[in-house]
């Protein structure tokens, strides 16, 4: 570790067609546990982050003007499955353990 600071400078305006929005999406590990790791593997076989962006990135730009934090966080514990959004809410499910979950989503373009 180092007390120094990597920063670097990054031009939104160039990842941005057809005035599209632009967010940040800030979010804990516990975002990432949540999902299966089916849902994290890549074509080539890969797990990463790739496919979760990508899968984010359409849960964001679907959510119909909803809060998309808690679009992200819906579609991680489950989405329209009833049985497996349970699995994470009930306090005596036996399977199932959820991390801390931070999620924050801001418009910034």
């Amino acid at each position: 570790m180092s007390a120094a600071a990597d920063v670097r400078h990054v031009s939104l305006h160039d990842y941005r067609e057809n005035d599209e929005e632009v967010v940040l999406l800030l979010a804990s590990d516990g975002l990432i546990d949540l999902y299966d790791p089916e849902e994290k593997r890549e074509t080539d076989g890969n797990y990463g982050l790739d496919a979760l962006a990508k899968k984010w990135v359409d849960v964001i730009g679907n959510n119909d003007g909803q809060n998309k934090a808690l679009s992200l966080l819906r579609d991680s514990i489950g989405g329209d499955d009833t049985v497996k959004v349970s699995t994470f809410l009930t306090l005596e499910a036996d399977e199932r353990w959820m991390d801390d979950v931070t999620i924050l989503v801001q418009k910034i373009l």
